[in-house]
């Protein structure tokens, strides 16, 4: 498939998507990733998995805002992604 004009107008950078996430986290609850990787740090998180539960169990948080995190803490191939920073 071809990539046209009007998928390149609308496609974003990866880190367009980090930035995004980030600010989702900031709106959501208050504080920044380096707040919640510090808290997730104290507590001992080992995993995407583990902190996934804490965030969404423990502190309400769910779905995008807690990729900025666990980008930060384990970074993008924690996910399983092939594709990352600069690809």
């Amino acid at each position: 498939m071809a990539i046209t004009p009007e998928h390149q107008k609308t496609a974003k950078t990866w880190q367009t998507m980090v930035d995004s996430n980030k600010a989702l986290l900031l709106r959501k609850t208050g504080h920044d990733v380096a707040y919640w990787a510090g808290q997730a740090r104290t507590a001992g998180l080992r995993n995407d998995a583990e902190l996934r539960h804490w965030m969404r169990d423990e502190h309400g948080v769910t779905g995008y805002a807690q990729y900025a995190v666990s980008w930060e803490l384990f970074g993008w191939r924690a996910l399983g992604s092939p594709e990352g920073p600069g690809r």
